[in-house]
């Protein structure tokens, strides 16, 4: 038992930090990407009212930009982008180019690791 237990904790301890690394990443990156005037909504001036706010108030506090932080890599963006597939897409391919240049340096361990005990 104790045999099966320390073959299967280095290989969940790397998949566990690389799974961290590629969602807090691709998160990072997303957020990031959202701030590019390419994935933000346009704004109509029509000064409506919606309640007891117009729309330039609502528009002045979506246009602060939001800062990058735990709470909002938790929480998300206030406002959700224009095209929210292709940001996603670009976000996913940026976290797995971060996740394989950490892999390749654990991979290259992990061989020469294998390749002594072969011999």
């Amino acid at each position: 038992m104790i045999a099966l237990t320390l073959t299967i904790i280095p290989p969940l301890a790397i998949n566990t930090t690389l799974g961290f690394l590629l969602f807090t990443s691709h998160s990072v990156f997303a957020l990031a990407l959202a701030r590019i005037p390419f994935f933000q909504h346009h704004h109509h001036q029509t000064p409506a009212l919606i309640g007891h706010e117009s729309v330039d108030n609502i528009q002045e506090e979506e246009e602060e930009e939001e800062e990058i932080t735990l709470e909002t890599l938790l929480r998300g963006p206030h406002i959700i982008p224009r095209h929210p597939t292709l940001l996603s897409a670009i976000a996913g391919a940026g976290a797995g180019l971060v996740q394989g240049m950490a892999f390749t340096p654990v991979e290259n361990l992990v061989r020469s690791v294998f390749s002594s005990r072969v011999k």
